[in-house]
């Protein structure tokens, strides 16, 4: 492995050493991802925060191929409400030799409590960190490797997909190619449907199916809908097309579903 390279820290970007303090980057891996990064290969992390407001506190890890760097840069993206660095997606990019990053986009947790009060935290969620972190990641890369990536690509699928689409729009000069896959794009239909099911759920606890019988129900869904699109896979090519009754399932004189 080569010397480890401490460029000049791009603004409001702070180098974390080994024991997270001090303006260096980590010498050594310290284990965070566990399993994910058992088969990659040799690489130097740098793990860091951006703070572009007064209430940011935006966690970034860049890791570095050691050896065989393919000139590229690969950013992953996020799911649900964030709140975790992608450690998984990072092992992947960096085994096909990418120089890779990744952010908990703000705040730490899978839920929305970090925005009630905190408005520059929801910017940061909405798209702020995924700038930071191209921009910041992309400083740090060339520093290292005395040469900027040849690309920059991004890739993500939900929450990652809405990143994907919020980069396109709003900042266009971070990426070269974007994946976005099933991007959760419509926040508002999103929430909306989220407070229904929870409300219904909420005032009758009985209108919960169990986990018992979810297989139940998904066979029977897919007895009756499955070759409506013309092919017999295990899938529902459009659900809007399926018009299956769950009345089916009630046992004879009984109001709840059969076994």
């Amino acid at each position: 492995m080569r010397k480890p390279v401490v460029p000049d820290a791009p603004e409001h970007f702070d180098y974390l050493g080994p024991d997270g303090a001090g303006r260096r980057i980590h010498s050594a891996w310290d284990g965070r991802g566990g399993a994910a990064i058992q088969s990659v290969a040799s690489f130097l992390p740098c793990g860091g925060h951006a703070t572009p407001s007064s209430d940011s506190d935006i966690k970034i890890e860049v890791w570095l191929p050691a050896q065989a760097w393919n000139g590229k840069f690969q950013a992953v993206g996020n799911g649900g409400w964030a709140g975790t660095i992608s450690y998984g997606a990072q092992a992947a990019a960096l085994q096909e030799g990418y120089a890779t990053a990744s952010t908990d986009t703000g705040h730490v947790g899978g839920n929305a409590s970090f925005a009630i009060g905190h408005p520059e935290k929801v910017v940061d969620f909405a798209y702020r960190a995924v700038h930071e972190m191209a921009v910041k990641s992309k400083a740090i890369i060339a520093a290292f490797y005395d040469r900027a990536p040849r690309f920059s690509y991004w890739t993500g699928c939900s929450t990652g997909g809405r990143q994907a689409l919020m980069e396109a729009q709003r900042y266009p000069e971070d990426f070269d190619g974007i994946i976005a896959g099933a991007p959760a794009n419509n926040q508002t239909q999103l929430c909306a449907w989220r407070i229904a099911v929870e409300a219904r759920t909420l005032q009758d606890p009985a209108s919960v199916v169990p986990v018992a019988k979810l297989g139940l129900v998904n066979r029977a869904v897919l007895t009756a809908c499955d070759a409506s699109d013309g092919v017999t896979d295990g899938l529902l090519t459009d659900p809007h097309q399926c018009h299956f009754d769950p009345a089916t399932l009630r046992a004879a004189g009984s109001t709840g579903m059969i076994a």
